[in-house]
């Protein structure tokens, strides 16, 4: 088995920490840093992170959580704060600069995601706040991973963000992601819970029991194409993202199960 397979394998919510082993300034800088090698939409990098490892704002933070008396957050050496910028698209331009300067992209390329990114984003509010928690959120599980990888357990925690943002003083572009707790472990902690998907009967579970595969039909590849050409977000026809959900847009590949009776809407959405 590969080292990462093994840290993805092995990777849960742990309860316990080694409180009295500290985290350096440098090894959390170097995961930040690592955390920030996940995907986001055109190279935005909307997340953006504050690292807690002050006793005593860690105490204050328990309070904020949704299941009472997390005694994790207290206990773990640092708690991450994930953030997703709310205003990151508009330092999208630099970002493509540098991206043309060292001949990864061409300069009517960047120019063609500069105006669509910021005409998505600029103009819809909504998508702009789903596009930072989704970015946050791909920073936050690498953060875990990154973290696994150096010996160290996490867990990630639900909280009041309003809060955690007043304790934490977050600015108001920004929304809280996630929580997470970070340390050494100390003591016994859970090993990995069963994952989907679960037996059923006297047979294993199989994948296709929580998946399908689609992919763009002729109506879908013209409401894709219609929205690349109108770079301004004028278009009157769904986002991407929508289009790819919508079954109107696409059709299913065998094997196609009913995903929804089964209390489930996940879906792999090929292109």
């Amino acid at each position: 088995m590969s080292e990462f397979l093994k840290v993805l394998n092995e990777r849960t919510a742990a309860k316990h920490f080694d409180s009295a082993t500290p985290i350096s300034v440098q090894e959390i800088q170097e995961l930040v840093s690592e955390a920030c090698q996940a995907p986001s939409s055109f190279n935005i990098q909307h997340w953006r992170f504050i690292a807690v490892a002050d006793e005593r704002i860690r105490e204050r933070l328990k309070d904020t959580t949704i299941a009472p008396n997390q005694e994790r957050v207290a206990n773990a050496p640092l708690i991450f704060l994930i953030l997703g910028d709310l205003n990151a698209h508009k330092r999208l331009e630099s970002i493509l600069d540098d991206t043309v300067r060292v001949g990864l992209l061409a300069r009517e390329v960047a120019d063609m995601w500069s105006t669509i990114a910021n005409g998505m984003y600029g103009c819809d509010p909504r998508l702009a706040r789903d596009e930072a928690i989704r970015s946050g959120s791909l920073a936050a599980t690498t953060l875990m991973f990154a973290a696994g990888n150096r010996g160290y357990v996490s867990c990630p925690i639900g909280f009041n963000p309003a809060q955690v943002m007043e304790i934490l003083s977050v600015s108001d572009h920004c929304v809280p992601v996630m929580m997470l707790t970070v340390g050494r472990p100390a003591g016994r902690n859970n090993a990995r819970r069963p994952r989907l998907p679960r037996p059923r009967g006297n047979r294993r579970g199989k994948v296709t029991d929580i998946m399908e595969i689609r992919k763009l039909n002729a109506s879908g590849i013209s409401a894709f194409q219609a929205f690349l050409d109108s770079p301004t977000g004028d278009t009157p026809l769904p986002y991407p993202e929508a289009i790819l959900t919508d079954p109107t847009y696409s059709d299913s590949i065998e094997p196609a199960v009913n995903i929804e009776h089964r209390g489930f809407s996940n879906r792999l959405e090929l292109a």
